[in-house]
Formats: structure tokens, C-alpha cells, sequence
């Protein structure tokens, strides 16, 4: 018995994910599989970033807003294309995130993702 001297444990936490080469064709099947079960989960944020988009359009179309001059004209295409821009990296972020999370350990969350 050795009162006063810590004994130090060492434990092994959670082993990784083992990456596995894969062809071609079974990427192709992961993706159609993986696609297939959570389309609709993985459609909603594209789904958001559409409706954003169709949103300032629709605004721009029916509102009194008017360009008057190609300066300007070229300043709100540069402002769309801008926002267009982040948001879709954002959300092929969110996906390959989910996708990859799904591919390595059969479970994904958009929600992780994010």
C-alpha cells in the first residue's frame, strides 16, 4: 500500500472511424443510398437559400424599386450575386458535413453539421 502516490490510467477514448478505399461505383451507390434516406432532410437547406433568393427577387420585381442607371444596375447584381455566393457555400458545407458524417458512422444531423 503506498499511501500518497497517485497511479496514473491511461484509457484509450473512442477509436476512429476506419477509412476504407472505395471504387468508383460504390461511391456512386453510397451517394444514391445516403441521398435516397434523408432527401428531404438534406433538400431543406437548399430549400431555405432558394426561397431567400425567389424572395429578393419577387421584392425587387413587384416593389417600387427601379435602377435607373447601369452603375447601379451593376451594384444590386454584384450585392444578388454576393449573397448568392455565401449562401450556397454555407450550405454545400452543411451537406458535405452530413454526408461525410453519415458515410463514416451511418448517422447524420443537419443540426451537427451546422
Amino acid at each position: 500500500m503506498n499511501i500518497g502516490v497517485k497511479e496514473d490510467r491511461i484509457t484509450e477514448g473512442t477509436p476512429e472511424p476506419e477509412i476504407q478505399p472505395k471504387t468508383f461505383g460504390g461511391i456512386l451507390q453510397n451517394l444514391f443510398i445516403i441521398y435516397g434516406k434523408g432527401f428531404l432532410k438534406l433538400a431543406v437547406p437548399v430549400g431555405i437559400v432558394e426561397g431567400i433568393l425567389i424572395g429578393i427577387a419577387l421584392w425587387l420585381q413587384h416593389s417600387r424599386f427601379h435602377v435607373y442607371t447601369e452603375w447601379a444596375a451593376f451594384g444590386v447584381l454584384i450585392v444578388t450575386y454576393l449573397v448568392y455566393s455565401v449562401l450556397y457555400v454555407l450550405v454545400d458545407g452543411i451537406l458535405i458535413s452530413t454526408v461525410a458524417s453519415y458515410n463514416l458512422s451511418g448517422k447524420s444531423s443537419i443540426r451537427n453539421s451546422i
